[in-house]
C-alpha cells in the first residue's frame, strides 16, 4: 500500500520553520508521486496540530520517508475556491457526517501554474473518490464555475441538481510526505 500525507501550512513564518524540519528528508518529484501513488480514491483523515506536535511526529518518521520537492521547494502554494448550493448542502452534509456528501472546488497550484476543477464525494466504505478536469489557470474567486458542464454532470451523479456558487476561498502552503514509497536507487 502506498499513501500520501499532506501537511498544510498557513503562513510564511510557519513555512520557513516547517521547511527546516523537512530539509533532512530525501526528496521525490511530483512526477514520481503521480506515477506511483495516484491517490484519486483514498481514505482521508485530517488533523490540526501545533508546530511542536508536528515536529514530534516528523521526528518519529523513518529517515527514508521522502518529501515531495518541486523546483527545490518542499512546500507548495495553492489556492482553492469551494462551491456550494444556496442551502449550503455540501457544507452541512460534511458538518453532520452524512454518508452521501460532496465537495466541488477549483484548485490552483500557484507554483506550477496548474489549475483544476475537482469533485470529491464519499464512496463505498468511507472512501473519497476524486475526479478532476484541467481548466485555465486563474487566481482569486472566479466569476463563474469553470468547466460548468462537467461539474454539473458530477453533481447530478450524486443527486444534486441545483446551481452552485463560490462560497469559501482559501490560500495556503502544502507539503506532501509519502509513505511506503519506493525511491529510485541512488546512482
Amino acid at each position: 500500500m502506498r499513501s500520501v500525507t499532506g501537511l498544510s501550512i498557513l503562513n510564511a513564518a510557519q513555512r520557513q520553520s516547517f521547511d527546516a524540519l523537512l530539509s533532512p528528508l530525501p526528496t521525490v518529484s511530483l512526477e514520481q508521486v503521480n506515477q506511483r501513488a495516484r491517490m484519486m480514491s483514498r481514505m482521508d483523515r485530517k488533523y490540526v496540530l501545533s508546530s511542536d506536535q508536528c515536529a514530534g511526529i516528523l521526528a518519529q518518521l523513518p529517515d527514508e520517508t521522502p518529501v515531495m520537492s518541486i523546483g527545490g521547494a518542499l512546500s507548495q502554494r495553492y489556492e482553492s475556491v469551494y462551491f456550494d448550493t444556496c442551502g449550503l448542502d455540501s457544507y452541512l452534509s460534511a458538518a453532520y457526517g452524512r454518508r452521501k456528501r460532496f465537495k466541488l472546488r477549483t484548485r490552483n497550484y500557484l507554483d506550477s501554474g496548474l489549475s483544476f476543477v475537482e469533485f470529491k464525494h464519499k464512496g463505498p466504505r468511507g472512501l473519497n473518490a476524486k475526479t478532476r478536469v484541467a481548466t485555465e489557470f486563474h487566481t482569486g474567486v472566479p466569476d463563474a464555475l469553470p468547466q460548468a458542464d462537467w461539474a454539473a454532470a458530477q453533481l447530478q451523479r450524486v443527486g444534486v441538481d441545483t446551481a452552485v456558487y463560490p462560497h469559501l476561498p482559501s490560500n495556503r502552503w502544502h507539503s506532501t510526505l509519502t509513505h511506503h514509497f519506493d525511491l529510485p536507487a541512488a546512482a
